[in-house]
């Protein structure tokens, strides 16, 4: 490629960052994200490394929570991460209050095996984004529901006050305390405990 070649990637302007909202600039998710992955092969860049780059809000917790999950079950693929994200953000109307809490009734959203407490918690909050307007009560409710039944049992109450918790926030640090307790306590043999099995 010739210097006037190099010189016109460099001036070839960067799509603007996605944060999960249409505006004037994006209009359509899925064209959004063609545009992103024809520059970064223009400037020579790995999509699945640079893509997180070009995100912010919303769709910046999405792919966190997303790379971290598929990071853990394997190699994540463009291919893969073009369909994901597409399922994710081409049709925003999809992700509605009503939407969000029919997924909650379908447990869409449950603790499975091998998942850390922190993805989960991750996961949970992007719903409760979605379901909008949700009680604590109710957040708690469901954050409880999906947590394996040994340790739900275990976290259930403020062991300060003896009392069902009130707010989600010092729930979810507890428990976050709690499992790393039990990890400390697993490496220790220790047997008889609450688990995230």
């Amino acid at each position: 490629m010739g210097q006037n070649g190099r010189d016109g990637l460099k001036r070839l302007p960067p799509p603007e960052n996605f944060t999960g909202v249409l505006n004037d600039k994006i209009t359509c998710a899925r064209t959004w994200f063609t545009a992103l992955e024809r520059y970064l092969a223009a400037m020579r860049m790995d999509v699945l490394t640079h893509f997180t780059f070009f995100l912010g809000g919303k769709a910046l917790e999405w792919a966190e929570a997303y790379t971290q999950q598929m990071s853990a079950k394997g190699t994540i693929t463009c291919d893969q991460l073009r369909t994901d994200f597409n399922t994710q953000y081409a049709d925003l109307r999809r992700h509605t209050p009503a939407e969000a809490r029919d997924r909650l009734h379908r447990n869409d959203l449950c603790f499975k095996q091998g998942m850390q407490l922190a993805e989960y918690t991750r996961l949970f909050r992007l719903l409760m984004w979605d379901a909008r307007n949700m009680t604590d009560r109710d957040q708690i409710g469901w954050y409880l529901k999906g947590l394996p039944h040994d340790f739900r049992l275990h976290v259930q109450r403020n062991p300060v006050t003896g009392k069902d918790w009130d707010a989600i926030e010092p729930l979810i640090v507890y428990a976050l305390g709690q499992e790393e307790r039990l990890k400390q306590s697993q490496k220790g043999a220790v047997q008889g405990g609450p688990s995230l099995r």
